[in-house]
């Protein structure tokens, strides 16, 4: 894979200075016609654009991030991209946007687009995580950092999942309950670093305090919860937990999620939930990027705190 050729390439080929071919690409004068026409001509035979550095030295912006999701209807994907946006707008930031909808190939096709605009560094939330994968981000050599998803030798920002759920447990417990279930995603293929190290800080917990406990799936945890009283669900994500608020409620069964997704608060919804430091995630990605250095594997954990609003 090429990248997109510089300015000071293009100048080589033309035969004229990086600044003559400014002018011609901006549209400014000081040039004449036919070098402008000239310079035109060659940038298109060889498929030169412009990169977002480009732009950025022209607007006086101090650098370019993309951002790669692995969907648009996740609450916490949605909360996160909302706070990186503003968070890229107060500072000055360009940041382009790309979804992988959970496509491994999609995933890369993101990654190849971001890489030929030249972004300063990328913003992961990989699906790939076989070890070919990673060696090819790795020869990229630009900034990249993971969220929500771990790759061996790719630095990581976010939640220390297995302590989340080790607090979640020992919170659930103190109320009194005695049994706990857990439901999150479909263990497979597809299934994040982050969900598995979930479920594992989940089971470490309960094994550990000695409560009992089932793993639920998503179509029989309704009926599951007017089985038993003093039963509390532990759900991976607010995601699993919003739909089942009402229910739980009604079966009288202790309900708690992580995320603390905004829309929890908008609509005065009372369900307990894990919420954490987005903005200390965002400002950690954006400076490790900025620094311009491809470091070795590095795990940067924010603060976590359980919001009480009277679910357990």
């Amino acid at each position: 894979m090429r990248r997109n050729m510089s300015t000071a390439k293009l100048a080589e080929i033309c035969g004229v200075s990086q600044g003559t071919i400014d002018r011609a690409l901006n549209n400014r004068g000081g040039i004449k016609p036919e070098t402008k026409e000239m310079i035109l001509r060659v940038a298109k035979e060889y498929g030169y654009r412009p990169s977002i550095q480009h732009f950025n030295r022209a607007s006086g912006k101090a650098g370019s991030i993309g951002i790669v999701l692995q969907e648009t209807h996740n609450l916490s994907n949605s909360d996160l991209l909302m706070r990186f946006s503003k968070f890229c707008l107060e500072n000055d930031y360009s940041l382009v946007v790309m979804f992988s909808y959970s496509n491994k190939d999609e995933e890369k096709r993101c990654v190849e687009s971001l890489y030929c605009m030249q972004v300063d560094g990328i913003v992961l939330c990989p699906i790939n995580t076989d070890k070919e994968y990673e060696n090819w981000l790795l020869s990229l050599k630009i900034p990249i950092i993971t969220v929500y998803n771990k790759l061996p030798s790719i630095p990581f920002v976010g939640i220390d999942d297995v302590k989340v759920l080790n607090d979640m447990v020992e919170y659930v417990c103190s109320k009194g309950y005695e049994k706990l279930l857990y439901l999150g995603a479909e263990t497979g293929e597809k299934s994040t670093t982050g969900s598995k190290e979930r479920r594992r800080g989940f089971a470490e917990a309960v094994e550990r305090i000695g409560i009992e406990y089932e793993f639920v799936s998503a179509g029989e945890v309704k009926n599951r919860l007017f089985e038993k009283s003093k039963t509390a669900l532990i759900c991976e994500a607010d995601v699993y937990a919003l739909p089942l608020v009402a229910t739980a409620k009604k079966a009288k069964v202790g309900i708690i999620g992580i995320d603390d997704v905004a829309i929890i608060e908008k609509i005065g919804m009372k369900l307990d939930s894990v919420t954490y430091d987005v903005h200390d995630m965002i400002k950690t990605a954006v400076n490790y990027i900025m620094s311009g250095k491809v470091a070795k594997k590095r795990v940067h954990y924010v603060e976590h705190r359980i919001i009480e609003r009277g679910s357990v």
